[in-house]
């Protein structure tokens, strides 16, 4: 059932009320950017030295020797997460449950019981890579040769699955500043200096390889660090370790098996390439899907903050509050997003030609991914509210039959279509995993993402592309990197005139909260 217009005006007036109750949205927004900030920031500086790394890796490697480095990351951290068994997200909910009830005993507990599970498990799996890598790389890429590469990444698999575990209780604990620290900041350095140090040393794909071992390391023993600083009480032997073990395994089987299906289905498309193409074409869509995933890197950040927001605003039974935040938050994720897309759109074959001359015939499949991520973070929140209020089942079905689909269209499409192919079946799983989502949200609890305000933002993209292209036409180097920054401002200008002067007094809460956050930030820094 659609929401009136009654109920659409009511939310407005609500909004604008300068009372008790119009005095709540704006305190929620307010939450949002504050808690959204220290993820926002994480991100972009992981994907800014990420990307440095990137650039560096691919120019240094080449097509297919980047290849079989995607291949050996994609399966290590694929193995890593099988071996985390869904206790991550463990960690987070009830680490943090725990943490508000003053259960010490518990969050000693439970960290330290899912540690050992997963230490267990990892050591296996990276044992059995070490001693079977011919017969793994020949099985799953038709690659033996690959095997001396698999074999040295092996150990990824256990320092990946421990500092997973560490950085879910940074967060769990609600310390991201923390968790920033350590992931995106103290990793991504150790990260470029030792890969520029191995790369000049002439250790070239082993370079690649051991600089994201020594990254695992770094984020795994500087997290640890944080974690003790934090809850000392590790290591205190007056305090017991208590486990509810029933409670813990079954949410953790439940998050997984969605998890897996859901994240992992789309991350095969790296490996079904291996298997039925070569290493090559698996270097040109891992720099595409590289690319593809900084149009989320906004929605991710909000929804850090709007997740437990909406969890305990649908215990007090605040529908009204929900669906005002549901609307307010997706707004803003692709006001977010779309300069990006933008950006990607305009300059595919510039962007990919800075990691190598050879990744621009990827430009194809770059398109397809960017233009429907696009709509995916115009519906992408429903699958947070799914699990906000308790019902993560739905989430896991849905997983189960967008995996089984998606990799159908894999086995069918990659080997016709190579890495056209596997955009076409990546994009199409995941915009048919969110479309049933969206639509679960507003049958069972009336509420829908979308307002007015959404078909302004889509103008207002299409005016800046038509602009930036009609530019592109009329210049005669249009690559150049002067032209491509003189194309970049005019467009991404017209892109903000247009949603500046259709801003509402939700936006303008939010555009102050930010305000108010950087002026606090510089005179600090002062």
């Amino acid at each position: 059932m659609a929401i009136s217009s009654n109920q659409d005006e009511s939310l407005n007036h609500y909004a604008e009320n300068r009372g008790e109750k119009g005095a709540k949205p704006e305190k929620y927004l307010k939450r949002i950017v504050k808690g959204a900030g220290i993820a926002l920031s994480g991100s972009i500086i992981s994907q800014i030295l990420g990307a440095v790394s990137g650039v560096i890796t691919t120019n240094a490697l080449g097509v297919t020797h980047y290849g079989i480095y995607v291949l050996a990351t994609s399966w290590m951290g694929l193995l890593a997460d099988y071996s985390r068994l869904g206790f991550g997200t463990v960690i987070i909910r009830f680490g943090a449950s725990y943490n508000a009830a003053g259960k010490k005993e518990f969050i000693k507990g439970t960290f330290l019981y899912v540690v050992k599970i997963q230490l267990l498990l990892s050591f296996v799996l990276c044992f059995c890579i070490m001693i079977w890598a011919e017969e793994f790389c020949d099985a799953v890429l038709n690659e033996p040769v690959a095997a001396p590469y698999f074999r040295f990444f092996a150990p990824a698999i256990l320092l990946t699955s421990l500092y997973g575990s560490v950085i879910s209780f940074l967060d769990g604990m609600q310390n991201q500043k923390y968790s920033v620290l350590s992931s995106a900041i103290t990793g991504n350095f150790f990260n470029i200096f030792s890969l520029t140090l191995l790369l000049w040393l002439g250790y070239g794909i082993y370079a690649a390889l051991g600089s994201s071992l020594i990254q695992d390391a770094a984020i795994l023993f500087v997290g640890i660090y944080f974690a003790w600083k934090i809850f000392p009480e590790f290591l205190n032997p007056n305090i017991e370790s208590k486990v509810e073990k029933k409670t813990i395994w079954s949410f953790a089987l439940t998050m997984f098996v969605a998890s897996l299906s859901y994240k992992y289905s789309f991350g095969l498309a790296m490996p079904f390439l291996g298997y039925y193409r070569s290493p090559l074409e698996v270097g040109l869509y891992a720099v595409a899907i590289n690319l593809q995933q900084l149009i989320f890197v906004p929605a991710n950040a909000l929804s850090v903050i709007f997740n437990p927001l909406i969890a305990e605003l649908y215990s007090q039974d605040e529908m009204h509050e929900i669906h005002h935040l549901y609307k307010a938050v997706t707004k803003w994720s692709l006001i977010c997003c779309a300069p990006i897309a933008i950006v990607i759109i305009l300059h595919t074959n510039f962007l990919l030609s800075l990691f190598g001359s050879s990744y621009v015939d990827a430009a194809t499949t770059l398109i397809i991914l960017i233009s429907i991520s696009f709509i995916v973070n115009l519906i992408g929140l429903s699958g947070h509210i799914i699990n906000m209020v308790g019902k993560a089942k739905i989430n896991m079905i849905n997983s189960i039959i967008t995996a089984v689909i998606t990799c159908t269209m894999f086995i069918f499409l990659i080997p016709i279509y190579s890495v056209i192919g596997a955009a076409i079946a990546y994009g199409s799983g995941l915009l048919m995993n969110n479309i049933i989502r969206v639509g679960y949200v507003f049958f069972a609890l009336k509420i829908h993402p979308f307002s007015f305000a959404i078909i302004k933002i889509i103008l207002a993209v299409v005016m800046s592309l038509f602009v930036g292209i009609t530019m592109q036409s009329i210049i005669k180097k249009p690559t150049d990197v002067v032209n491509v920054l003189l194309i970049t401002v005019i467009s991404l200008t017209i892109y903000l005139y247009a949603i500046i002067v259709n801003i509402n007094n939700d936006d303008k809460i939010i555009l102050s909260a930010i305000r108010r956050k950087i002026k606090n930030n510089h005179d600090v820094n002062r």
